[in-house]
């Protein structure tokens, strides 16, 4: 019966704290023992099909690094659901910004986008991703997005003026059309502040100019192979520009996240 007693403290411990948590809940949904939960602060269209969700945790949130990602979780139908997030914002301590694009037959995206308000609270769990900038900065930083692969790009951008208000980023952000430039306000304005940003934006619907390719590169980048890079997009993004960067021997300089995270139910989109 003793070597029970361990296990049977640890089922306990976790009734009591989940009793308590369900008591805390009808007074304020903020106050948890251990869980991480976040009020919704704002919600705004970036473009036709993503949304930039402003939300404040509470005490138990430990932060985050620039672009890395959280797990949210959301009831659907009597049912929890998770999936994986890119924060968009650099590390502060009062706010998170989540940028999620809607995804077809996507089930979270989906109920996000319809059915989350400003005020509801929803709970968060790990942070996680390996796509973040080195404690010491390059001294010329390039950021290659495609899509709403701008999510953690977005981020590192932000960051990196923050530490150092004149260092030499470029941007080159892939999209179909204009309507599709998430964060373009934000990226605008840090150009004002910043005269050593650089942005340059790539519609797909302007035909061949707005296909990836070294020279096409070169030409809004002349110095791309000397840059530290960053890239998220699609994966046909992707596999180009790595295949470019292998060819010049300059794979070293390349640091990707995979577009589209995977869920944790990976049945349900």
């Amino acid at each position: 019966m003793s070597a029970l007693n361990p296990v049977i403290g640890r089922f306990l411990g976790s009734v009591k704290e989940d009793w308590v948590d369900f008591m805390l809940a009808h007074v304020d949904p903020m106050m948890t023992v251990k869980r991480v939960m976040a009020r919704v602060v704002s919600i705004d269209s970036e473009t036709p099909d993503i949304k930039r969700f402003v939300l404040k945790p509470n005490k138990h949130w430990q932060g985050f690094k620039a672009g890395q990602f959280v797990s949210v979780k959301v009831m659907i139908n009597g049912s929890f659901h998770e999936r994986c997030y890119s924060l968009v914002n650099a590390p502060t301590d009062n706010v998170i910004e989540l940028g999620i694009k809607r995804q077809a037959n996507g089930k979270v995206s989906n109920w996000m986008h319809d059915n989350l308000h400003v005020g509801d609270v929803i709970e968060l769990g790990a942070v996680g991703g390996d796509f973040v900038l080195p404690n010491v900065l390059p001294s010329k930083l390039l950021l290659i997005a495609g899509g709403s692969g701008i999510t953690p790009v977005y981020s590192l951008l932000a960051e990196a003026l923050k530490r150092q208000a004149d260092l030499d980023v470029s941007v080159v952000y892939y999209v179909n059309t204009d309507k599709d430039l998430a964060f373009a306000n934000d990226m605008v304005e840090l150009a004002v502040k910043h005269p050593s940003l650089k942005l340059n934006y790539v519609l797909a619907s302007s035909g061949e100019a707005g296909r990836f390719s070294q020279k096409q590169l070169a030409d809004v980048c002349p110095d791309f192979a000397e840059r530290s890079t960053y890239l998220c997009g699609p994966q046909g993004l992707m596999g180009a520009v790595t295949k470019v960067w292998a060819d010049k021997g300059i794979s070293d300089k390349l640091t990707q996240e995979v577009f589209g995270l995977p869920a944790v139910d990976p049945n349900k989109p």
